[in-house]
Formats: C-alpha cells, sequence, structure tokens
C-alpha cells in the first residue's frame, strides 16, 4: 500500500512563475530516481501517526508530494479559486508513488471516465489536483492531471474525455457533455463535473472554473508530433488517440494480440478511425507504432506476422508485410523502418492496403 498526500495549499507556498517542465526519468510510472535523496523532511503539520504500520513510507510519500508541490506554479492559483454563495474545499494533492495515488486517510484519487490508477501511470500522471465546491445539494470538482510530458498528457485526454469535442475549443483540444468539460493543454489533462445534469448554476461554474483554469495554465498546445503519421485523408474526426503502453493499446484501440505488438517497449504508437466513403464504405482502424529503432520494428513485425499467420492461416506473407482474413474482415500489418502499422475492420483486403499508403509512416 503506497500513499499519497491530500493537504491544504496554505501548508505548502510553491514558486511563482511560468510552469516549469517536470525532469525526465526513465519510467513515467515512477518517481524521479534521485528525487528521495534531496527530499526535506516531513514538517510537524505532516506527521504521520506512529501507530500507522507503513509511516515511514507513508512519510516518504508525504515529503515526494510536498516537493512536487513546491515547484508547480498551479497550487496557489488552484487553491485561490473561489466562486460567490459556493463552499470552497480545501485543495487535495495524489501524487504517483510509483505504485498507486492516494492519501494518508485511505483515500483513492478520482480518475477520469472510470479509469485504474495503472492506466494513469502509463500516461506518465505525476500528480493531480483536486479542488471542490458545494452548494445546497450541488456539488462541483475540478481535477487537474499533470503528466511528465505533453504527449503523455494528450494521451490521457483522448482515451480518457467524455463527450463530443466542442466548438469553441479550451486548450488546445476540449470536449463536454451536460455536465462536464474536459480539455487538454501542455502537460495537464483537466476534468470538471457537476454532480446534477440539469442545473445551470453547477453548469455556469463548471464553465467558470474550466476557463479559470485555462488562463492559470497558460502558454500553447501544438498537436503532438506523432500524430503527423496519421493521414487527414478519410480520418474520423475525434477519433485520434495516443497510446503509451498496452493497457491502453488493448482497452482502446480493439487490436488482435495486442500485447504481441510490444507498445510497452515503444517511443508511443498512434492511433484514429478511418472511413472510406461509397462506394467503398469501409470503416477501419488503424495504430502506427514508433519503437525508435528498426531492429525492435523488425523483430516485432516478424513475430507478431508468425502469430497471425499461425492463428488465422489464410494470409498473404511479404518479406516486410503481411495480410490476413478474419472472422470479419482483414488485418494488415507492415514495417518500415523503426515503425510499424496495424490496420484492421477492412471487409475488403484492397481497402486495408490502401489505407496503408495514405499513412506517412
Amino acid at each position: 500500500m503506497s500513499i499519497a498526500l491530500a493537504a491544504s495549499a496554505a501548508m505548502i507556498m510553491p514558486a511563482a512563475g511560468q510552469e516549469q517542465p517536470v525532469p525526465p526519468v526513465a519510467q513515467a510510472s515512477a518517481l524521479p530516481a534521485a528525487l528521495p535523496a534531496a527530499l526535506p523532511a516531513p514538517t510537524a503539520l505532516l506527521v504521520v501517526p506512529p501507530a500507522h504500520s507503513l509511516s515511514w513510507q507513508a512519510q516518504a510519500a508525504v515529503a515526494a508530494a510536498q516537493s512536487f508541490a513546491q515547484s508547480d506554479p498551479l497550487l496557489k492559483r488552484v487553491d485561490a479559486f473561489s466562486a460567490p454563495d459556493w463552499n470552497a474545499q480545501r485543495l487535495q494533492i495524489f501524487v504517483n508513488s510509483g505504485k498507486d495515488f492516494g492519501t494518508i486517510d485511505g483515500a483513492s484519487m478520482p480518475t477520469p471516465n472510470g479509469a485504474s490508477e495503472t492506466l494513469m501511470q502509463e500516461f506518465g500522471c505525476t500528480h493531480a489536483l483536486v479542488k471542490q465546491f458545494s452548494r445546497t445539494q450541488r456539488n462541483v470538482k475540478l481535477t487537474i492531471y499533470t503528466f511528465y510530458t505533453a504527449e503523455g498528457a494528450y494521451g490521457a485526454y483522448s482515451c480518457l474525455r467524455q463527450g463530443a469535442s466542442t466548438v469553441v475549443v479550451r486548450g488546445g483540444a476540449s470536449s463536454e457533455t451536460d455536465n462536464s468539460i474536459s480539455f487538454w493543454k501542455g502537460r495537464r489533462f483537466v476534468v470538471v463535473t457537476s454532480s446534477a445534469e440539469d442545473d445551470e448554476l453547477g453548469k455556469g461554474l463548471v464553465s467558470n472554473l474550466a476557463d479559470q483554469t485555462v488562463a492559470a495554465v497558460g502558454g500553447d498546445s501544438p498537436v503532438p508530433a506523432m500524430l503527423n503519421s496519421m493521414s487527414f485523408l478519410d480520418r474520423v474526426k475525434g477519433s485520434e488517440k495516443l497510446f503509451f503502453g498496452t493497457l491502453a493499446a488493448r482497452r482502446f484501440g480493439n487490436f488482435p494480440d495486442t500485447v504481441g505488438l510490444a507498445v510497452d517497449r515503444s517511443l508511443g504508437a498512434a492511433f484514429a478511425e478511418y472511413q472510406f466513403p461509397p462506394p467503398w464504405a469501409e470503416r477501419m482502424r488503424a495504430m502506427v507504432i514508433d519503437y525508435g529503432n528498426g531492429g525492435l520494428a523488425r523483430n516485432t513485425y516478424t513475430e507478431y506476422a508468425n502469430g497471425l499467420v499461425i492463428e488465422h492461416k489464410k494470409c498473404a506473407v511479404q518479406p516486410d508485410s503481411v495480410l490476413c482474413k478474419l472472422t470479419n474482415g482483414y488485418i494488415y500489418c507492415v514495417v518500415r523502418g523503426s515503425r510499424l502499422a496495424v490496420i484492421t475492420g477492412a471487409r475488403r483486403k484492397e481497402s486495408a492496403t490502401m489505407l496503408a499508403r495514405q499513412l506517412a509512416y
């Protein structure tokens, strides 16, 4: 059981100024290796009860949370958010301890759209700030997830956002439902929700908090370069996603033997759906995986293609590609340099190969 911090921002005073990037690490799911040695000793305000069975680990997690919070310029700004006639609760901070997120009293970090904490770690989530507002029979929650990279934040947003894309875009991309707004900006994935769907007061505060957060984060949000491999032609708008591990690829990509594609060993994967117009009228899913190494891409292709041939029999095999007939269509896999493309859902084999030629990989 790992433990993180939920504390009033008044206890921690961050440095002012522009948002600073989080130091790069080898594994996004773990705290930086150099951090523990530099952690300040827990203050008297953050003492763990002596009877706690994980007292030392809990204090280490508190110190790590404090270190992250001190370097996050949003902490003070978000804690200052207020709304007339609404009761603002204390700001909570949840930190990735390397195993999970949580608080000393056992509370769990709220995750977007029912995602597991492990999936959040796969995208490289470092910590989350949670600010809640209450009013008679109404509750509004602002959650700001921070990631090691802007690509990780976009990946989480693209997979876990709710609702349709908005006409008026907040940040780099945004979507909303009747009672929520989600958006991505820089290294942040932000979710604002109201407990009631048909409540104008709650909707008003949700919109106001989203606008305040966009202004507080600041900066630009260019589209991640990984998406450049996905052709605009025939692409279904809003279907774009980024994966940084097998969990996301398996849950949102839905390709045969996703584990065999070794997304965990890659630099990341770009995904999108494509709709061919009549008379083809094909709906397909495509994923381009960048391994950053031609040898790894070739080995992964060879093992994956062999698995397809053994499993499905009816396959056309070439040195750099394999096309197999599945129960409900075709799957096409092709390797080029350090990248591997996989296309599935095609009812005609020509559709799969045609889409592969459109992809820039």
